[in-house]
């Protein structure tokens, strides 16, 4: 996978605590006012084979005995060239740490993925506890919001909610 970053102490991107931010590369979506704009290009980053991506993962998680969530950004973590490796990560780390916290940003909407309908966009959903989705809208920029940039993105937590409901 391409992968523009992993921020092993990161306490931005989570309400609980420190986390481990794994941004992906490539993004088709490109939304106006993006703030990773520079990572559009899924050639852009650094390339790395997905286990060796799983390891520097956990390693993160497990760094000092602090325990950490996982925060998986973009680009767009569920472009068609980032799904698989996304899949495959989350599957490793959740096999590993079961107990991990997973937030996962996205600019798809739930019921654009689940009418997807794919092996990969299930396996990613089965692994995210908080799902943040929709796409960065500028005009409707909002800095108070939690985890959001604009106030169509919503904050869907997975695994206490019925994912049925999001099914068009």
């Amino acid at each position: 996978m391409n992968f523009a970053g992993l921020m092993s102490n990161d306490i931005v991107d989570s309400v609980e605590g420190v986390c481990v931010s794994l941004w992906f590369c490539g993004c088709v979506l490109r939304c106006h006012g993006c703030q990773n704009a520079e990572w559009w290009d899924p050639d852009s980053g650094e390339k790395v084979p997905n286990d060796e991506v799983v390891s520097r993962v956990l390693d993160a998680l497990d760094a000092n005995g602090i325990s950490r969530n996982l925060s998986i950004l973009g680009g767009e973590p569920f472009a068609d060239y980032n799904v698989a490796d996304c899949a495959y990560i989350l599957s490793k780390v959740k096999e590993k740490r079961p107990g991990v916290k997973v937030y996962l940003w996205t600019g798809y909407t739930i019921e654009e993925l689940l009418a997807k309908n794919t092996p990969d966009i299930k396996t990613v959903l089965g692994n995210v506890n908080i799902l943040i989705d929709g796409p960065y809208k500028e005009e409707l920029r909002d800095t108070s919001l939690l985890l959001r940039g604009s106030s169509n993105q919503r904050v869907i937590r997975l695994d206490e909610e019925d994912i049925d409901q999001y099914r068009q």
